[in-house]
């Protein structure tokens, strides 16, 4: 009984993450392979669930044996594409100036530890980042 309730709280968490990392509005269409009562109202899924599988961008939501399909494709617009350009060369230019830090061996040698760590660790995620960004 509790693994139960603890296994939709988690899927209701990880559904609504996905939906926040990906800026999918609310009226998104939904597929659930568990009618649920409380996942769909604790999601607001009444009035989104479909049974189709539709041909559009798809993100699945996993949880034990709680699963979901969430349908929805961003229209890009100008405003988008300018945007993600400038994303992109932030990233590159902050990316380059952190290599150049990192390869000043007096810097590496005089500058407190976790100050290092902490520039190694900001290059990894802004690498990802822009790897993400780039496609």
């Amino acid at each position: 009984e509790y693994k139960i309730v603890e296994n939709k709280i988690e899927f209701i968490k990880n559904f609504r993450n996905i939906k926040a990392e990906n800026s999918i509005p609310k009226d998104a269409k939904v597929w659930l392979n568990n009618r649920d009562n409380i996942i769909i109202k604790m999601l607001k899924l009444t009035d989104y669930i479909t049974e189709d599988e539709l041909d559009i961008n798809s993100y699945t939501v996993k949880s034990d044996n709680l699963e979901a399909i969430i349908y929805y494709e961003k229209v890009v617009t100008e405003e988008d594409a300018i945007q993600k350009e400038k994303m992109i060369e932030n990233l590159k230019n902050s990316i380059e100036r952190r290599k150049k830090l990192l390869s000043n061996e007096n810097y590496v040698a005089k500058a407190p530890a976790n100050i290092v760590e902490k520039e190694r660790i900001d290059l990894a995620r802004e690498e990802e980042e822009l790897k993400i960004l780039l496609g």
